[in-house]
């Protein structure tokens, strides 16, 4: 994980430091106006990273979250699992909706959980993640794999 944590981190890294050689150059606050957008975006990429280290560290004890909640956390753990997989050359392809780990659980041990399992099956050059509700669990499956991941109903909302 922390490959793309790196280059997610060098990308946003690389807008400020061209931001500030711009600015450096010119002299001209406008350029702040002018390119809100990439700082935008810039801030919206470390907030997620941000997150995701805090959800790597707490999966390991360290309670870098602290009361830190995400609706989009376990979205953003499969994404970056995702991004990964690619560097290996293996797709892993999400469901269009998932389910959001509920208020009252702790949000970090069930994104690392389910990540470590995703890492446990057996590698294919395409792995498709599929999500189910049953009246008393979660299920996460791996398309042609036969182990499931269960969560208790109780641990996460509805898809959205």
């Amino acid at each position: 994980m922390l490959p793309v944590l790196l280059h997610k981190l060098n990308n946003v890294t690389q807008v400020f430091s061209g931001l500030n050689s711009l600015l450096t150059v010119t002299g001209d606050p406008a350029l702040l106006v002018e390119r809100a957008g990439d700082l935008e975006h810039a801030g919206a990429q470390l907030h997620r990273l941000g997150w995701l280290v805090g959800m790597i560290g707490a999966s390991q004890g360290a309670d870098l979250l602290l009361a830190r909640r995400e609706a989009l956390g376990l979205r953003w753990s499969l994404e970056a699992l995702a991004e990964l997989c690619a560097r290996e050359q293996v797709r892993l392809e999400l469901p269009a909706q998932l389910p959001r780990v509920c208020p009252q659980e702790n949000e970090a041990a069930i994104c690392w959980d389910l990540l470590l399992w995703i890492r446990s099956q057996p590698a294919q050059p395409v792995l498709r993640l599929n999500c189910t509700r049953t009246s008393d669990q979660w299920l996460f499956r791996l398309e042609g794999g036969a182990a499931s991941h269960a969560l208790p109903a109780c641990a996460l909302e509805p898809l959205s």
